[in-house]
């Protein structure tokens, strides 16, 4: 019976950390680097500023921009809402910790990704990961579950200090019953973890090229159309 009971035990157990494990999804494919349908900002790029566009590969998400800390700077880190995907914002050049959040129609998703602002035309597309939550379990789910494990080790206690060990063996069956029937209530819907995956490149700004100068003292052209020079 004893022996019965530690098998018994390990079943309810392992059937208990299932429900509450996590199931690890393969990794997200990184987008293709393929400039994303979205209107640019009308005005120049200001000066030691990037211009950033954000893209998501599964619909529109809120994205929560927070400037990265530094060593060398004394200034407190910042963040406030930047944009809903896609977007194009002029952001300062530096580092920044972006936060991807799900619409209310999709709350479930959410992730991070990090950018790097440089000069000229920064593109980040992010394959969002996520982290789904279970399902909670109900009261009388984990009543049964309760209750039939203390009805399981009670009616082994029975039978093992007892003449007649039915009555134990008895209470220990109703325990697994119950115990059985909490389980088959809880969550079919596991917790899921994803990891997301991005694509980012940059365009730097065309370099100006300064117009020739004449060299100093040198005579000013001759006019070919028969006008004077003044």
């Amino acid at each position: 019976m004893r022996g019965m009971g530690k098998y018994l035990f390990a079943v309810l157990a392992s059937a208990l950390a299932a429900c509450s494990s996590v199931v690890v999804l393969p990794p997200r494919h990184a987008p293709p680097q393929a400039m994303p349908a979205v209107a640019m900002p009308a005005t120049p790029i200001p000066e030691g500023h990037g211009r950033v566009v954000l893209d998501t590969s599964d619909g529109p998400m809120d994205v929560v921009a927070q400037t990265t800390a530094s060593f060398t700077s004394t200034v407190a880190p910042r963040s406030g809402f930047l944009c809903r995907t896609p977007c194009a914002v002029d952001l300062p050049l530096g580092s920044y910790t972006l936060y991807f959040s799900g619409l209310a129609t999709d709350s479930a998703r959410g992730d991070v990704a990090r950018l790097e602002v440089r000069e000229g035309l920064n593109v980040l597309r992010r394959a969002p990961g996520k982290y789904q939550t279970p399902d909670e379990p109900s009261l009388g789910a984990i009543t049964l579950v309760v209750v039939g494990i203390t009805a399981l080790s009670t009616g082994i206690a029975v039978a093992a200090i007892s003449d007649e060990p039915v009555a134990g063996i008895a209470v220990a069956t109703v325990g697994v019953g119950l115990g059985a029937g909490g389980i088959a209530l809880m969550p079919a819907r596991r917790a899921e973890q994803q990891e997301g995956a991005t694509t980012t490149w940059n365009v730097p700004p065309p370099r100006q090229v300064p117009a020739p100068q004449a060299p100093a003292g040198a005579e000013a052209p001759i006019p070919t159309d028969g006008s004077a020079t003044p």
